[in-house]
């Protein structure tokens, strides 16, 4: 009988069907050798993939999860590369693996080749301003004469109040002293060489005669008791009168939520005009306690810095609104001190900021932050450690910004990474941290983030191309400086 091929294609299919549900096949001892080796080749040959190396990346994988292929390509490509002077470069780095890809922005000063470029930036000269850092940077320039090179953002701040956490001294004075919680520092020497750790700072005075008084705090009063100190980042005067300070508190909160109303950050309160009236009135009041306490006026006879006492003499001895001299600070002497105690005009007086670490190293500058990304080359945030236990300012992908060393504190790294945008994505503290020590840290430290990432280069934001003018309000900002060289030899005589 004919079958037709139409047919005889039909009934093979039902026979190769049969045949492989039978079981026998799968049974049979030259298909299990067939079977080894076939596994065996695809392994080899999946081991041969993976050591393949493309140009710009390093090892490339393919894997199988939930039956989807994903890339697992380890990124670490340079894409951009400019010196801005002697020592000091930036860079763009794409750093991840397969999918998820950070673009990294790294300012790094060759402490070898460069003499001291280390700057702090405070939003208005005052405790108590927000300020873009292009604005600073502008400012700064202009009254020094120093050309600003290229900054990030440095400390978070305290909502409405303004206030930058944690020891932040700039030129070797103070704008804040106190630790918050178990927070991170970074501490510059005079030759710019950084020291990360968790700092803690101890003022004391000291008389002629030797005996000590205990300095409470800088820059704000908290209430009538102990020595605070006041420079230049307090105001004019103290007590320091702003005019229509309501509406500048809330028109800068204002400012501040619609610019960053699309980035989700969720290390920052939610501020409304209750706490802003809440804020000003405190303010009212600690001025109130200020009026009538005694106030010492005071010149600076040496340089300022942390570690070292600073010698001054009494210019005035007064009470009510007291302007602050130029090169000096002023004391103001709680109800509790000893009216025996105060020093006489024409009196002798050393102020001293120690630390409780590298109490031996003499500071200039310093930062302060959240949390420590990588201790001696292990790459691990300690967020819990230092007292930060939110999951999503833990774990979420957000624009960051950070401060890092080599081992041997040569190279200091500014580094910011961009919002999650054209392909790019923002980063996770732990992110952060693998990316710091893939750039040359061994020891970093994250700082602000969120809507506050931002990195100057030239007077321009370089996270938004598009709007290089983009930029929210920060409280403090550090960056590298090129000095013009008769500054240099004047700071080199005063060191």
């Amino acid at each position: 009988m004919l079958i037709s091929r139409a047919k005889r294609t039909f009934l093979f299919i039902i026979a190769v069907f049969l045949i492989f549900n039978s079981g026998d096949f799968f049974q049979s001892e030259a298909f299990a050798k067939n079977k080894k080796q076939i596994k065996k080749h695809t392994k080899t040959n999946t081991k041969t993939k993976t050591k393949t190396l493309l140009k710009g990346k390093a090892k490339k994988s393919i894997k199988k999860k939930k039956g989807k292929r994903v890339n697992t390509s380890k990124i670490f490509e340079v894409v951009k590369d400019t010196l801005l002077a002697d020592g000091i470069s930036y860079k763009n780095y794409y750093i991840g693996t397969g999918r998820l890809v950070h673009s990294v922005h790294v300012l790094q000063a060759d402490l070898s080749e460069t003499e001291n470029p280390i700057m702090i930036f405070k939003a208005g000269n005052k405790i108590t301003e927000l300020e873009k850092l292009q604005v600073m940077i502008s400012r700064f320039d202009t009254i020094t004469g120093y050309k600003t090179l290229g900054a990030i953002n440095a400390n978070f701040w305290r909502a409405v109040s303004n206030y930058p956490i944690g020891p932040t001294f700039s030129e070797g004075e103070p704008v804040e002293i106190i630790t918050h919680k178990r927070w991170s520092s970074c501490f510059f020497d005079f030759d710019g060489k950084p020291y990360i750790d968790n700092y803690y700072i101890n003022g004391i005075i000291r008389k002629d005669d030797g005996e000590l008084l205990s300095i409470k705090t800088v820059n704000r009063r908290k209430d009538s008791l102990g020595i605070v100190v006041y420079n230049r980042f307090a105001g004019d005067t103290i007590p320091y009168v702003q005019k229509n300070r309501f509406q500048k508190v809330l028109l800068d909160a204002l400012f501040d939520m619609y610019l960053n109303q699309s980035v989700d950050d969720s290390t920052e309160p939610v501020i409304d005009t209750a706490m802003i009236k809440e804020e000003v009135l405190n303010r009212e009041r600690l001025e109130m306690l200020e009026f009538p306490l005694r106030k010492l006026s005071l010149s600076y006879l040496s340089r300022p810095a942390v570690n070292r006492e600073t010698k001054c003499i009494v210019l005035s001895r007064d009470t009510g609104v007291v302007a602050i001299p130029l090169n000096g600070c002023l004391l103001s002497l709680g109800t509790d001190i000893d009216t025996n105690l105060i020093p006489g005009v024409g009196d002798t007086l050393y102020i001293k900021y120690s630390t409780n670490v590298n109490e031996e190293i003499e500071f200039l500058n310093s930062v302060a932050g959240t949390p420590r990304l990588v201790r001696h080359g292990n790459a691990k945030n300690e967020a819990v450690a230092e007292g930060s236990r939110g999951r999503r300012f833990i774990n979420r992908a957000l624009p960051r910004t950070g401060i890092g060393t080599d081992k041997k504190r040569e190279t200091v790294f500014l580094v910011a990474i961009e919002p999650g945008n054209n392909g790019k994505s923002g980063a996770s503290l732990a992110e952060f941290s693998i990316a710091m020590k893939k750039i040359g840290a061994y020891n970093a430290m994250n700082l602000d983030g969120g809507g506050s990432t931002i990195m100057v280069v030239k007077g321009k934001n370089v996270l938004h191309k598009n709007r290089p003018e983009l930029s929210r309000k920060i409280s403090v900002g550090v960056g590298f400086i090129k000095k013009p060289e008769l500054l240099k030899n004047i700071l080199k005589k005063n060191k």
